[in-house]
């Protein structure tokens, strides 16, 4: 050919497809693009309830974040169903409860995050299991609950911290998130904040939220209130003295802040599921005429993929 170019059998570029992502936050069915196969899934659980106490009550400890797993590459059929966990109620004179879990399945595999551990109220000891371990209130100094991390994979949770010994040190711990344990209680009533959550905003670009999961965090003795514990990052609800406790972001999964005092503790925050189907970029293949590929390069359709 006068161009020098190669002869060869006539081709057409299949057009790139866009990641498509989806967040969902509410309990029903996905269906995915028809070209999609692969997806990176985040699933999270709700988050446990701040523990709470009578006026004139010792510290509570913050609710634990909802459960976490960011998993990668996931072959998907479509439509497959998902269940978003409701966050749990936060104590007005005991614990706060344990938030529900998220999952979705992919038959014949179902993806679960687990629900997180309530904040343990004023007498109640230590904080409870979950995704996230609940903190753990004073008197009597308790444990933080522990997160599941060890038997689940993908940052589930992490334990929650104890509350502190002796007056003047009534403060509760603060809830575990899923990228941090909580704080424990220190003398004199400074409470313990919340683990933080996960930051995934390089994962699902574009999303309003990018960090998830984050614990709340504890209250300290109401006639003696030194600092309250602050949320974790990722949706934790703050603690507070003389009032309830502030409630786990809305479909973060962070937990309730404690509550000492009149009140309760703060609710949780709901879960979600977000879905990045994954999109695949322009094919090129077999052999061109060199004016073909001068023209697709001009156009930015060709790849060397």
């Amino acid at each position: 050919m006068a161009n020098g170019g190669i002869i060869g059998p006539t081709q057409t570029v299949t057009p790139a497809v866009a990641d498509t992502i989806t967040s969902v936050t509410s309990s029903g069915t996905h269906t995915v693009q028809p070209t999609t196969t692969k997806a990176n899934i985040l699933v999270v659980a709700g988050g446990g309830g701040g523990g709470g106490t009578t006026p004139g009550g010792s510290g509570s400890g913050g609710g634990g974040a909802g459960g976490l797993r960011n998993l990668s590459c996931i072959s998907v059929s479509s439509p497959f169903p998902i269940t978003i966990g409701g966050g749990g109620g936060g104590g007005s004179t005991t614990n706060g409860t344990t938030g529900s879990n998220s999952a979705f399945t992919i038959s014949p595999t179902t993806y679960t995050a687990s629900g997180d551990g309530g904040g343990s109220g004023a007498g109640s000891g230590g904080g409870l299991a979950g995704g996230s371990g609940g903190g753990g209130s004073n008197p009597p100094a308790g444990c933080g609950g522990a997160g599941n991390t060890p038997s689940q994979p993908c940052n589930q949770g992490n334990a929650g911290g104890s509350g502190t010994g002796a007056e003047p040190g009534y403060a509760g711990g603060g809830g575990g998130g899923a990228g941090a344990v909580g704080t424990a209680g220190t003398s004199p009533s400074n409470a313990g904040p919340g683990g933080a959550g996960v930051c995934l905003s390089g994962c699902y670009p574009g999303q309003p939220i990018t960090a998830f999961a984050g614990g709340g965090g504890g209250s300290t003795y109401v006639p003696q209130p030194g600092p309250n514990g602050s949320g974790g990052s990722g949706g934790g609800g703050a603690g507070n003295t003389g009032g309830s406790g502030t409630a786990g972001g809305t479909n973060t999964g962070g937990g309730g802040g404690a509550n000492s005092g009149p009140g309760s503790g703060g609710t949780g925050g709901p879960g979600i599921v977000i879905v990045k189907e994954l999109g695949t970029p322009a094919q090129a293949p077999g052999i061109w005429n060199i004016n073909e590929v001068y023209d697709q390069v001009k156009a930015g359709d060709w790849t060397n993929a």
